[in-house]
């Protein structure tokens, strides 16, 4: 994280209940610089771009 501004990861995953490993792993890093999202439906995409282009750091779960 020291070399870049900015790091996400955005997963598709239709399973309501579940995500995967990595995501797991994804949640528990807690820097500003890193954003997260996971998209459950299509009408979600939306949501999870504007969680990687907003000024703050918030996720959609």
């Amino acid at each position: 994280m020291q070399v870049s501004n900015m790091f996400g990861y955005c997963e598709v995953n239709q399973y309501r209940n579940s995500s995967s490993s990595l995501m797991s792993v994804f949640r528990s890093i807690n820097d500003p610089r890193f954003r997260h999202a996971v998209i459950r439906e299509k009408g979600e995409v939306y949501d999870a771009l504007k969680v990687f282009f907003s000024s703050k750091n918030e996720a959609v779960s």
